[in-house]
């Protein structure tokens, strides 16, 4: 049975509240699910930096560590960046996009000095990759307490200097369960795409 927003709400700030005082939730309770970027507006306003966001197309009840790559296009290659791990940002711009985008189109992002980051998908990667209008993906809200924040260096073997210094970023080495979980499409990313 769905809930409606007011159950979910209620069942999502009693998990906040349990964690927050150091009480585990139900490991069989499933996660809150929500929609759209107001939820992911009210969210980060609420609970600021005791949460993480991390995106995917699928809807996952417990995120376990992945080996992360870097695709190098002229070669077709696949590079391992660091040891398996679940990626999050403290921000739900970059998860959202990813949610949207990654494993159905090539996608790419990449933050510029002053800060602003610009999007970059090519060519669909499935099917479903096909129609924008019809993508649909998950953020997953995260306790952040699971997270290490880490500063990489190219992936072992790549090809290429690399013009710029890789930002921080938060990693997990462990499962994490979501809190709750965000519906999001295109209508949620307001952010300009350059499509090549």
């Amino acid at each position: 049975m769905a809930l409606n927003i007011f159950d979910a709400a209620a069942k999502f700030f009693r998990g906040l509240h349990l964690f927050k005082s150091g009480v585990l939730l139900d490991q069989n309770e499933s996660p809150v699910m929500l929609a759209g970027r107001r939820s992911l507006d009210r969210l980060a306003e609420r609970y600021g930096g005791d949460i993480a966001f991390h995106g995917s197309r699928d809807y996952i009840p417990l995120l376990e560590p992945r080996q992360m790559t870097w695709y190098h296009p002229p070669s077709g290659k696949r590079f391992p960046d660091g040891a398996p791990a679940i990626g999050a940002d403290t921000g739900y711009d970059i998860p959202t996009f990813m949610a949207l985008f990654s494993g159905r189109r090539r996608c790419a992002y990449m933050a510029d000095t002053d800060g602003t980051v610009k999007y970059t998908v090519g060519d669909p990667v499935t099917p479903e990759g096909q129609d924008l209008n019809s993508l649909v993906g998950y953020v997953h809200v995260l306790e952040r307490k699971h997270f290490e924040t880490f500063t990489l260096d190219v992936p072992d073997g790549w090809p290429e200097p690399l013009s710029i210094t890789r930002p921080p970023e938060l990693r997990a080495h462990v499962p994490v369960r979501p809190l709750a979980v965000v519906k999001v499409t295109l209508d949620d990313f307001p952010h300009p795409i350059t499509f090549e």
